[in-house]
C-alpha cells in the first residue's frame, strides 16, 4: 500500500518521497494555514499534498528504527485497513484536481517548483 502511494504522489507532485513516515516538521503558523480536515488516516497524506500544493521544501530523512513490536492499528486489522484505503483515497481524489490544475498551468514542472517557498515540512 505504501509503495503505491509514494509512487502515485511522485507521479502527481513530482515530490521525490518513498514514504509517508510518522514526523515532519513545520512552522505552527504555516501548518494551521494548511486548513487540515482529516483526523484519521488521511492527515499525513493530506499535510503532504498541500504542503506540496503551496510548494514547501519536502525532504525525506532516512532513520533507523527498530521492529515494531505491537500489532498496527492501520494495517494489522482488515478494519484498519479499509479505513485507512478509504481516508486516503479521498485525500488524493480532493486534492489530485487541484494539484493538477496547478500543474497545467505552469510550464516549470512540479508543483513545488511552480509556487513560492511559505514553509517546511
Amino acid at each position: 500500500m505504501i509503495r503505491d502511494i509514494a509512487w502515485r504522489l511522485r507521479r502527481l507532485t513530482g515530490e521525490a518521497v518513498s514514504d509517508l513516515g510518522p514526523m515532519r516538521v513545520a512552522r505552527r503558523t504555516e501548518l494551521v494555514s494548511l486548513d487540515l480536515q482529516d483526523r484519521r488516516s488521511g492527515y499525513p497524506l493530506e499535510m503532504f499534498l498541500k504542503a506540496s500544493l503551496r510548494g514547501w521544501a519536502i525532504r525525506e530523512v532516512p532513520v533507523g528504527y527498530s521492529p515494531r513490536t505491537g500489532k498496527s492499528k492501520v494495517t494489522g486489522t482488515l478494519r484498519g485497513t479499509v479505513t485507512a484505503v478509504r481516508d486516503m483515497s479521498a485525500q488524493l481524489k480532493a486534492t489530485a484536481a487541484e494539484i493538477r490544475a496547478v500543474s497545467a498551468a505552469t510550464p516549470a514542472g512540479p508543483v513545488r517548483k511552480a509556487a513560492g517557498r511559505e514553509g517546511q515540512t
